[in-house]
């Protein structure tokens, strides 16, 4: 049933607040991915956008589709609006491919059907009537790895689930009657609010009497240590594969600055993939409609881009020398040469003196 507030009518606000069921499997990895996607939505900044294309609709486009169309065309504001046309510009589109194949097998014509621009052809021709742009060079997008890490996630979520239910009970408890079973659950109820009580039996026969069995194990807690570790590990490798270095390293003590950083050579190439479509795709975009588009990394990716180029410039991790100046340090002064000879001739005049007053 659907939750509404006081007034009876439905409200986004309201639906938020619903239970998460953990067994919705569909649901759960559709929460997974839309957190992924929050992630990944920021890998790259562009220059030079027109304002017909918002960027966080480009890199939705891309990373979902793994291929879209630049075009230029006059759409509706609204597609329930048929005679309300916006000003023609560049736009972006999702779309298949299709037409013959050049001599590399890549696609020559961009099908596109978009209600809201009802004057655009169906079928275009690439790099005469629209230019394509790849997320990466296999044009598969992201959804494929998200779809997998969101699946494990899902049922590694329900498993830890499950085993923090089971860690609930620590004893089990058997009784012969409904006598002895009312008087075990008044018991545990007074437990829980902090009395001590007694169980009542009218049995003295250890087989009809009631019984208690040890449930948690050192088996169990550690089946949950070992899926929070899961947990952990399927997270940094999402993160590993899509340029971020996210340590799970499984070691029970600390890790030296080596064992952090053995992965780092791994966190680029793919991101460099998805550049390097990007950026030949905006050259082609410029050349094509005039346009003075560029795309770099951002955010966290750009960190990583800036940290590997003063690691390649620094190889062996040596510092710069210290000026001179500053490796020299200030010599002890040398104790005074003249006050040895003073002390000698204030001796000799007191011998001199000890001889006189004898004679």
């Amino acid at each position: 049933m659907a939750n509404t507030n006081p007034s009876g009518h439905d409200t986004w606000y309201h639906k938020l607040f619903t239970d998460y069921d953990f067994f919705d499997k569909e649901a759960a990895m559709n929460r997974y991915m839309q957190e992924f996607m929050r992630i990944t939505n920021r890998m790259f900044k562009w220059e030079g956008l027109p304002d017909t294309i918002p960027e966080r609709k480009l890199e939705e486009f891309l990373q979902r589709k793994g291929i879209v169309y630049f075009a230029k065309c006059r759409p509706l504001k609204s597609s329930d609006r048929p005679q309300d046309f916006a000003e023609e510009g560049l736009y972006v589109f999702f779309g298949g491919y299709g037409g013959g194949r050049d001599v590399y097998y890549e696609p020559t014509v961009a099908n596109i059907a978009n209600p809201a621009v009802p004057d655009l052809p169906v079928n275009l021709n690439i790099g005469e009537e629209c230019c394509v742009c790849f997320n990466d060079s296999q044009k598969q997008g992201l959804i494929p790895m998200f779809q997998k890490y969101a699946k494990l996630l899902v049922e590694n979520d329900i498993s830890i689930y499950d085993a923090e239910i089971n860690l609930r009970i620590q004893t089990l408890i058997q009784a012969a009657d409904d006598r002895t079973k009312a008087s075990a659950e008044l018991y545990l109820q007074r437990i829980e609010e902090g009395h001590i009580g007694i169980i009542s039996g009218k049995s003295l026969d250890p087989e009809t009497a009631l019984a208690t069995k040890p449930f948690v194990t050192g088996g169990n807690s550690n089946a949950l240590s070992q899926l929070i570790e899961m947990h952990q590990y399927l997270k940094a490798s999402l993160l590993n594969e899509l340029g971020l270095n996210a340590n799970y390293n499984m070691k029970r003590e600390r890790i030296n600055s080596a064992e952090s950083e053995l992965n780092n050579d791994g966190l680029l190439p793919l991101v460099d993939d998805m550049l390097e479509m990007r950026k030949q795709a905006a050259e082609r975009i410029n050349a094509m409609f005039g346009t003075d588009i560029t795309v770099e990394k951002a955010s966290a990716w750009e960190f990583r881009q800036l940290a590997a180029e003063v690691d390649a410039m620094n190889p062996e991790g040596v510092e710069d020398e210290a000026p001179a100046e500053n490796d020299q340090e200030e010599a002890p002064a040398e104790p005074d040469q003249e006050e040895a000879p003073a002390e000698e001739e204030k001796k000799e005049d007191d011998d001199d003196e000890g001889t006189e007053k004898t004679e």
